[in-house]
C-alpha cells in the first residue's frame, strides 16, 4: 500500500485560516525544500499564491499602491476567502506596497489585536456542490428524470422542480 498523507486542522479556527492552514500544510506535503531552509515561511508563500494568485492580485489592487483601505481587504477576504494578514503580505512580495506600508500594516495589526481577531470575519460559504451541480445537469440534459433527481438527492418531487426551474 502506498504511502498517504493527512492533513487535521483545528476546526475552531476561522473559514479563512481554516482554508490558510490547509494549503499551507499542502504546501509541506507538495513542496521539497532544501534543508534548513525556511519551510515554514516558504509554506505561507505557497499558500497565499494558492488562495490569491498574482493576476488576481493584480487586478484586485493594481500593480502598485501606496495604501490599500481596509474596505479592499474586506472586499477581498470575502471573495477569494484568505484574512487580511496574508493578503498584505503577498502584495509586499509582489513589489504591489512597500516595505514601509508593510511594516506599517504590521504595527497597526498588533495595536488593534487584530493578529488574534481580524476586523471582519469572512462569510463565504464552505460547503461541496459538485453533488448539485452534476444532479442539476443531468435533470435539465434529461439524462435522468425529476423522480430520479429528487430520489437521488433525497428531497421531494416538488422541491427539486422549484429548484431546477430553467433559466430560459
Amino acid at each position: 500500500m502506498g504511502d498517504f498523507h493527512v492533513i487535521v486542522i483545528n476546526n475552531t479556527l476561522s473559514t479563512d485560516r481554516i482554508r490558510f492552514t490547509a494549503a499551507h500544510e499542502l504546501a509541506h506535503i507538495l513542496c521539497e525544500f532544501p534543508k534548513d531552509y525556511q519551510k515554514e515561511k516558504l509554506c505561507h508563500a505557497f499558500a497565499g499564491a494558492f488562495l490569491l494568485p498574482k493576476a488576481i492580485l493584480e487586478r484586485e489592487l493594481m500593480k502598485k499602491r501606496e495604501q490599500i483601505t481596509l474596505w479592499e481587504l474586506e472586499e477581498i477576504k470575502q471573495i477569494y476567502g484568505i484574512s487580511i494578514q496574508p493578503i498584505v503580505k503577498r502584495a509586499h512580495m509582489l513589489g504591489i506596497v512597500s516595505d514601509f506600508f508593510y511594516r506599517n500594516f504590521q504595527v497597526m495589526l498588533n495595536q488593534k489585536g487584530w493578529k488574534k481577531k481580524e476586523p471582519f470575519e469572512y462569510k463565504g460559504r464552505e460547503e461541496a456542490i459538485r453533488f448539485k451541480q452534476l444532479l442539476h445537469y443531468a435533470v435539465s440534459e434529461e439524462i435522468i428524470t425529476l423522480s430520479r433527481g429528487a430520489e437521488l438527492a433525497n428531497m421531494s418531487l416538488a422541491d427539486l422542480q422549484e429548484g431546477v426551474r430553467l433559466a430560459v
